[in-house]
């Protein structure tokens, strides 16, 4: 039996389009809360929310190599927002959520410190987060504040038609969680090979690795 993919996808998006074109009634889940529900996607669905997502970061002024943080538990929106930017040919990095509403004054600090660390144009953030960040003088956090509702409501723009080349940096990661000397690495779109402190040696308007 013929394999549906004789070559591995050379990117991200390239390989969420091929999902979404062989296999469209394929899909996953989502579980709310505690995984008492859950709602569940097709890949087609997927790719067309994503596609959506690309276009209203590109209304806001997202474009290629921008930091974009998705702070925000386990959701649709998380999922849209991470990657519409990917689709936008912005850098998605996913920060894991505060506990509760996510506002609480340790989490404030950490999104502050990253979005200063990496230049994040944004901060994905549930409602309270922006007050919070006011509230407590960390100004790059509440200038970067966008909640998924706000992002919704914008108007789709048309995002950059450029695509990614596989050596490009596809998103970062964080991989130590020290609020004042944070990791990140940058994954490339085809090897996702990690080049440490990404945020010091991303390069360029798409991201390359040096």
């Amino acid at each position: 039996m013929s394999r549906p993919f004789p070559d591995p996808a050379a990117t991200l998006p390239e390989a969420l389009e091929r999902a979404a074109r062989h296999f469209p009634t394929r899909g996953i889940a989502v579980f709310e809360g505690r995984g008492a529900a859950y709602t569940r996607r097709t890949y087609e669905e997927i790719l067309a929310a994503a596609r959506l997502a690309a276009g209203r970061w590109a209304a806001v002024g997202v474009g290629a190599g921008d930091r974009v943080l998705v702070v925000l538990p386990t959701s649709w929106e998380w999922l849209d927002a991470w990657l519409g930017a990917l689709l936008a040919g912005a850098l998605p990095v996913a920060v894991a959520p505060g506990a509760a509403l996510g506002a609480g004054e340790a989490q404030v600090r950490k999104v502050d410190a990253l979005a200063e660390h990496l230049g994040a144009r944004f901060a994905v953030v549930p409602p309270p987060f922006r007050v919070a960040a006011t509230g407590l003088g960390a100004r790059r956090a509440a200038a970067a504040a966008i909640t998924a509702d706000e992002l919704a409501a914008r108007a789709p723009a048309r995002a950059a038609a450029r695509r990614p080349e596989p050596e490009d940096v596809a998103f970062l990661q964080l991989c130590r969680r020290d609020v004042q000397h944070p990791v990140v690495a940058g994954m490339q779109q085809h090897s996702r090979r990690a080049a440490a402190d990404a945020g010091a040696r991303v390069d360029g308007a798409h991201g390359r690795l040096q």
